[in-house]
């Protein structure tokens, strides 16, 4: 919800729990992993998705 009401928020911030793994807890803005933010990685997940579900 925060990243589209709050209009300080910038394109490409990603955000989640600040807490424990950030798996609980407040939102914080977070870090994306190396394999979240490899736009090869994204584009294959994408490939996948549109052939799973058939909708491109």
């Amino acid at each position: 919800m925060r990243a589209a009401t709050d209009p300080g928020v910038r394109g490409g911030q990603f955000f989640g729990p600040s807490g424990f793994g950030e798996t609980r807890g407040r939102v914080t803005e977070a870090r994306l992993s190396r394999e979240a933010a490899d736009p090869a990685v994204g584009g294959r997940r994408w490939a996948v998705a549109e052939e799973l579900t058939g909708v491109s």
